[in-house]
Order: structure tokens, then C-alpha cells, then sequence
């Protein structure tokens, strides 16, 4: 019908799914990682514009109505969608908009905040959160939690209190040792 070369096609999932990563199966509320978090999307523009690229830019799902209807020429700035335009990106003309994303399962508490370096599993009350260096350890097996403290704590400053609670702060080991069988856990 012709509309292959002026038409922008997207293949999007929307999670994946642990298959015995990290010791578990399927998705699930505490499943914070790589392996359930990091979907495929890919597009190919009209006329296979800036083909064959891949890119590590953080991106959200929100993003996809925005971008298209950037793509189609109508703007990308309604004021009632959350998400932005990845056109500039899309046309190697700029980066993602986002230092961090969130991640979580809408029934469960555990949280996942990500820049493009970092990986910080923010579990409930009682368990130990988790850090990840995406760079040295993209499977996320090393719980740098104690080591780079100041890595979680940019992150939970990203996000700010209003989302988390005013008393959240990262939790170690030895913070749980420190407050354990005290008022403060």
C-alpha cells in the first residue's frame, strides 16, 4: 500500500520475565531487576532515518504517545501526559530527559530507582536494600549497598521524600545491626 517509508513502526514489551535469575520465576512484586525491568524498544522511523543505532538512554513507557505524535508532526508537549518526546534521541540530536526512572510493581512495596549507572532496589521494612553498578555488573549479582552509600542516597535524593516518606534512608547491613530491636526499625 506504500506507507512503509513514511510510516514509524514500534516494537515495545512490557516486561520481561526472571527465568531463574537471581532465583526466581516469572514477575512478581520483589523483582526489581534487569531481567524483568529492561524492555525491548525499538523503532524504525520513516524511511529507516538514523537506522541501526542503539542507545542506552533511560526512557519510560509514558514516552511512547508523546514521541509518535512528535514523529507525526503534532508536537510532542500535551500538557496531560506524563511522558516526553524521545525524538531527539531517536534522531541522535540529544539525550533522555531522565536522570532516573522508577520501577515497581503497583501491589507490592519494593521500588526500583535507576540511573544510567545505577540500580537501587529499595526493599520493604526489615530487608536489606540493594545498589547495582550497571556498568561493572550489568546481572546485578554485587550488592554494593554498604560500599556506595552515597551512590543510593543521590538516587533517594532524586526521587525526593514526597515519594518515598520523609524517614526513608537507605538501609545496610549495618544500619540493621545499629537500630535492630529498637523504636527506630
Amino acid at each position: 500500500m506504500g506507507y512503509f517509508d513514511d510510516s514509524a513502526i514500534v516494537v515495545l514489551s512490557d516486561h520481561g520475565h526472571p527465568l531463574s535469575d537471581h532465583g526466581k520465576f516469572l514477575k512478581g512484586p520483589d523483582r526489581m531487576y534487569n531481567e524483568l525491568l529492561k524492555v525491548p524498544f525499538m523503532v524504525r522511523l520513516p524511511g529507516g532515518a538514523h537506522g541501526g543505532r542503539r542507545v542506552k538512554d533511560l526512557a519510560c513507557f509514558p514516552d511512547l504517545a508523546p514521541t509518535l505524535l512528535d514523529l507525526a508532526g503534532l508536537g510532542s508537549n500535551a500538557r496531560c501526559m506524563s511522558g516526553r518526546s524521545l525524538r531527539p534521541i531517536l534522531e541522535a540530536r540529544g539525550r533522555s530527559p531522565y536522570t532516573f526512572t522508577v520501577s515497581g510493581h503497583f501491589s507490592g512495596v519494593d521500588r526500583c530507582v535507576r540511573s544510567e549507572r545505577f540500580s537501587y532496589v529499595l526493599r520493604p521494612a526489615g530487608q536489606k536494600d540493594e545498589l547495582y553498578d550497571l556498568e561493572s555488573d550489568p546481572r546485578e549479582q554485587h550488592n554494593l549497598i554498604d560500599e556506595r552509600r552515597e551512590a543510593a542516597e543521590a538516587l533517594l535524593a532524586e526521587v525526593g521524600v514526597a515519594y518515598l516518606g520523609a524517614e526513608r534512608r537507605s538501609r545496610g547491613v549495618q544500619g540493621s545491626f545499629e537500630v535492630g530491636r529498637t523504636s527506630l526499625v
